[in-house]
């Protein structure tokens, strides 16, 4: 990466998004918005019992009960979509009111991302997500499209043969709708939808090589980085004439969060979060209080790694994984929310003084 980066801010609480006009933002149960130069304005406080909010007064507790946000995403004017606790919300600024539109399936808390999907032929422009849970008797599993209003299943893949969808990626040039599934070797694979859903075939299945949370097109081919604790991951570039998959880059754990941003110049970057998790290989409390790291996991740091293959990649953030359980607890991560041009944020997630905070970045 040549573009260089400015000295990082910490922010406190989990930013959800960021673009020109705004900033949203989660702290203690509440969603607050703000603006260069504001005050933040309170918008709600998400529902639930006096338990639940007492929860959110104390950061371990809320992460033992999922009780932050996973992500949200512009749904229009002075609207947003934000999954959060079992199902996904609209949020209306003006209003300050948060309605639900979509509750997920049960044993479902959110999914790991959400996909906005505009000017793929074939498609109809809205957001796509799947089904995110443990899944245990291999159910059918869906995924479903979003207008912004209200959610409906639009294909299911039958049950036994995934276990869950990881993500989902628009290819506006190859007019197709790019499928991350897991987890087992058979599990897990890059599936290609074309014309609606009504095409829907594998593209890269069948290895933990192929197992990922999302997906990129670049020139010739994807770009994407591998999401295992069972083997080492790299990001690897897969050139779809060719057929050849060539690891870029060796990172020192699983990713699960990624994101694609664009620098003040133009040029266009990709940032790859690893993750601190356990032994998936154990069960029960063996696997639930386990301090034991996974085999592909090769370090006790999170970190986000930022790069292209024309420029290679390089790490630019990095935390130790806190003292409580990567289970119950939450897995040493970062969160990539989308924000504006020019600016990198990642929201730390049980690491090391960045737990529920906001570190700020701009590129120069």
């Amino acid at each position: 990466m040549t573009n260089s980066l400015q000295s990082g801010n910490v922010i406190k609480g989990i930013l959800l998004y960021a673009d020109g006009e705004e900033r949203l933002f989660f702290r203690r149960g509440a969603i607050f918005r703000s603006e260069d130069g504001k005050r933040p304005e309170l918008l709600c406080r998400l529902p639930g019992s006096t338990v639940l909010r007492f929860a959110a007064k104390w950061r371990p507790l809320e992460r033992l009960l999922r009780r932050e946000p996973r992500f949200a995403i512009r749904a229009g004017d002075h609207a947003y979509l934000i999954s959060w606790s079992g199902g996904l919300y609209r949020l209306d600024v003006r209003a300050k009111s948060l309605r639900l539109i979509q509750a997920y399936r049960d044993g479902m808390n959110n999914p790991l991302s959400i996909a906005s999907i505009t000017s793929v032929e074939g498609f109809q422009d809205g957001f796509l997500f799947g089904d995110y849970w443990g899944n245990l008797q291999m159910e059918e599993t869906g995924v479903y499209s979003c207008d912004g209003t209200k959610a409906q299943k639009a294909y299911a893949f039958p049950a036994g043969k995934i276990r869950h969808v990881h993500g989902l990626c628009p290819d506006a040039d190859n007019a197709r709708v790019l499928i991350c599934t897991g987890d087992s070797d058979a599990e897990s694979g890059i599936w290609e939808a074309r014309d609606g859903f009504r095409d829907v075939h594998p593209l890269l299945v069948g290895k933990q090589q192929y197992r990922t949370c999302a997906v990129y097109p670049v020139k010739d081919g994807i770009l994407y980085a591998t999401d295992t604790p069972l083997c080492d991951n790299y990001i690897y570039y897969y050139n779809e004439t060719t057929k050849e998959l060539t690891a870029l880059y060796a990172l020192n754990g699983p990713c699960i969060f990624s994101r694609r941003i664009t620098c003040e110049d133009g040029r266009v970057q990709y940032l790859f979060a690893t993750s601190v998790e356990p032994d998936s290989s154990r069960s029960g409390l063996r696997y639930l209080l386990s301090y034991r790291l996974g085999k592909g996991v090769h370090s006790r740091h999170a970190t986000v790694v930022c790069g292209s293959p024309e420029d290679g990649f390089r790490e630019i953030v990095r935390r130790k994984k806190d003292y409580w359980p990567m289970v119950p607890f939450q897995f040493g991560n970062f969160r990539l929310p989308e924000t504006e041009v020019g600016t990198i944020c990642v929201v730390g997630q049980s690491v090391s003084k960045l737990d529920g905070k906001t570190l700020w970045m701009e590129t120069k």
